[in-house]
């Protein structure tokens, strides 16, 4: 790349051989002759207001020295240290931005201003240590037991983006107590007692959840991002994490079963499914939901009972609640077990439906 000249050196070539004096010329365009020189010899810069002078003296367009300037504090600014870093830092995370969902990392405050600690701590937060390997990370990603909605399109770096921030949340959860699977039944009676309540249900939730050995978060979820949860180990111990994006009571409570089952089921069993990520067939990714989806159910509401009940194809709202009170189970949980085995009661008007609000 040619070196360019600060223009200041070439006005000075330019009096030598008009036979001009600094001095002389520094009064008539109404400067002082300390600023003059100092252009002169290119330590400051020729400004606007100088480059119009100058054209008015005759010595070449404004455009001419403007440009000059402006050329050569580029070729400076390329050669500063700290300039270069920043423009890296920029380049870098310039590549970042077209790999993640940068608002969704912004609204829970883990990128600023710093591109280098942006870089520093997307690369942390995914386990990688550059740009490459993130791109590799994605590219591999392979989504798996999540509960999810299959109505909506979803991107896979979103839910990958989403999945390590929950276990980041994960790790400083803490519990009382180290799990056991010989915890279940008393675990699942007290959720159920929870969530007949409905009464600061997210809170309690956690609580008893924490007291029996699994960590328990919430996260939003980016755009595109159909997922309702996930369960994973952290530090060997298992974690459930929700989006919560219902606020229905009896979707709550079946996910949060859901996930259970996975934890007793299959997270903390010795197989494959013990790995956070996992690359399953098919066939193994419907039986490992549908084994969860059958532990939900049976753990919200006996299978004997639910058949009795469900067998005399009784379902008004009067019927619900007294089966609800003699189970002391959340009418809203029965009903919406109802609605799923028969999606026409959705349409219908119940007075259950305003009590069906997670608390």
């Amino acid at each position: 790349m040619k070196k360019v000249i600060h223009p200041g050196i070439t006005l000075n070539e330019l009096f030598k051989e008009r036979d001009i004096s600094q001095r002389e010329f520094a009064s008539i365009i109404d400067i002082a002759h300390s600023h003059l020189s100092d252009i002169l010899n290119g330590k400051k810069p020729i400004n606007a207001s100088i480059a119009i002078s100058l054209q008015a003296a005759g010595f070449k367009n404004a455009e001419y020295w403007m440009q000059e300037q402006i050329k050569f504090t580029i070729q400076e600014m390329l050669g500063d240290e700290k300039v270069v870093a920043k423009t890296d830092a920029i380049k870098d995370w310039n590549k970042y931005i077209d790999l993640i969902p940068v608002k969704f990392f912004k609204q829970h405050n883990l990128i600023g201003e710093d591109n280098r600690k942006n870089v520093a701590l997307i690369n942390d937060l995914y386990g990688v240590n550059n740009f490459d390997e993130l791109k590799s990370r994605i590219n591999k990603f392979s989504p798996a037991r999540y509960r999810k909605s299959s109505a909506f399109k979803e991107v896979k770096s979103n839910l990958l983006a989403w999945e390590v921030l929950a276990k980041s949340k994960a790790r400083d959860v803490k519990v009382i107590n180290k799990f056991k699977k010989s915890f279940k039944n008393d675990l699942l009676s007290e959720l159920n007692a929870i969530f007949y309540k409905n009464i600061d249900t997210l809170s309690k939730t956690k609580k008893v959840l924490s007291k029996y050995g699994v960590r328990f978060s919430t996260l939003d979820r980016p755009p595109q991002t159909p997922v309702d949860g996930k369960t994973f180990m952290v530090d060997g111990e298992p974690a459930i994490c929700l989006t919560l994006k219902y606020k229905r009571l009896d979707n709550f409570a079946f996910t949060v079963m859901h996930e259970l089952g996975h934890v007793f089921l299959h997270l903390t069993e010795s197989d494959k499914y013990h790995e956070f990520y996992s690359d399953f067939r098919p066939l193994d990714m419907v039986k490992e939901e549908s084994e969860a989806d059958r532990f939900a159910t049976e753990a919200l509401i006996p299978q004997a009972e639910w058949e009795q009940f469900y067998y005399n194809y009784d379902f008004t709202d009067a019927s619900i609640k007294r089966f609800a009170r003699k189970l002391k189970i959340h009418p809203a949980i029965i009903r919406g077990r109802v609605c799923h085995h028969h999606n026409e009661y959705y349409r219908r008007r119940s007075s259950i439906n305003k009590d069906n609000t997670r608390t």
